[in-house]
């Protein structure tokens, strides 16, 4: 597992889903060779940068997202690299650093669905903790620390209400387990939602369960436990798996309606871009890059694009290389074309 599991599920890992519609896929297939040929155009011209885990604005065409910068080392020593929070418009302009920690990381961004809010993950307390920003405190408060504990605290998501978060925590096992928590009631203490064991085929004593996602009523979890992606109701706890390794997902994301799941892949050798129905039926290529691997969809409220993120190695498996390219795109579902958003 890599230092900054919030940044890459690809870290993380029998049969075909069920019911998979042959059609869609071969349309996939035709729409994954138009879009890597317009991200080929991009990757090649510009110089790389080390941007991640987007998030939408629920109202405006914004998003919030990590961007790393490297930090000189002392004396010869190879720089490191720390990573600050901004927000920036779809088309490039407006980039504003909503962090400045030279000290510290911070990552997962999550606006609440009200827009006022800002929930994030910072090791500035000397291990990940949650944090909240409020839109509409008076300038110079500052941010809101939502949990305290000695374990690694990650990647919150908002419910539909804007007052309740769920984020991975190892702090009961050596693995992670999902945590919600009442945001604005005095005196709360995160609980552990009862996710169940994994399915993991490499060691099945492991539990972990990453990067949980609030369905937009609120009624269902989504979450890849090992590499796999599972849908569990907050009513009773019930869960579904949805994909079955080798023809993994993981870092699942809803359609703004509900309806859909997007996912990335290594089914292919490589990391792509995915889609299906609620209950795993109609899975779909969306996009394949012609370099490298498309990890961390993100749907937008319109349902009109997803964001992804385009990274250096292909395969899960591979070591994050430092200086690759780790860069924000868009990607258009009516049309299939991909535009760069990182710059």
């Amino acid at each position: 597992m890599s230092q900054r599991p919030r940044r890459r599920a690809s870290d993380t890992r029998k049969e075909q889903a069920p019911n998979s519609a042959p059609a869609l896929v071969g349309a996939g297939v035709l729409l994954a060779i138009l879009v890597g040929w317009f991200a080929w155009q991009f990757t090649n011209t510009l110089v790389p940068v080390r941007d991640g885990a987007p998030s939408w604005h629920p109202t405006e065409a914004k998003l919030v997202f990590y961007s790393e910068q490297s930090v000189p080392g002392e004396a010869g020593a190879e720089p490191s690299w720390q990573a600050d929070l901004f927000e920036m418009n779809l088309d490039g302009s407006g980039r504003l650093n909503l962090t400045n920690t030279p000290e510290a990381d911070e990552g997962g961004p999550a606006y609440s669905p009200n827009g006022r809010y800002l929930a994030y993950d910072t090791d500035r307390d000397g291990n990940y903790e949650i944090y909240l920003r409020d839109f509409e405190a008076p300038d110079g408060t500052p941010d809101r620390r939502l949990t305290n504990n000695g374990a690694r605290d990650l990647s919150p998501a908002w419910d539909e209400t804007s007052q309740t978060i769920v984020f991975m925590s190892d702090r009961s096992s050596p693995f992670f387990d999902v945590y919600e928590l009442d945001v604005f009631v005095e005196g709360a203490v995160p609980r552990r939602l009862p996710t169940g064991p994994s399915n993991c085929v490499e060691d099945p004593t492991a539990s972990s369960n990453w990067f949980p996602q609030y369905s937009p009523d609120g009624t269902q979890l989504a979450m890849h436990v090992c590499r796999d992606v599972h849908v569990m109701t907050l009513e009773g706890y019930a869960i579904r798996r949805l994909t079955y390794e080798p023809s993994d997902g993981m870092y699942p994301s809803w359609s703004p309606d509900g309806a859909e799941l997007a996912f990335m892949s290594a089914r292919n050798g490589r990391m792509e871009i995915f889609r299906m129905q609620e209950d795993g039926t109609e899975q779909e290529r969306l996009l394949t890059m012609p370099t490298g691997g498309a990890i961390d969809p993100r749907w937008s409220p319109d349902g009109q694009y997803i964001v992804f993120v385009h990274v250096s190695e292909a395969s899960p498996q591979a070591e994050q290389t430092p200086e690759g390219d780790r860069a924000m795109y868009l990607l258009e579902l009516a049309t299939g074309r991909v535009r760069r958003l990182s710059r």
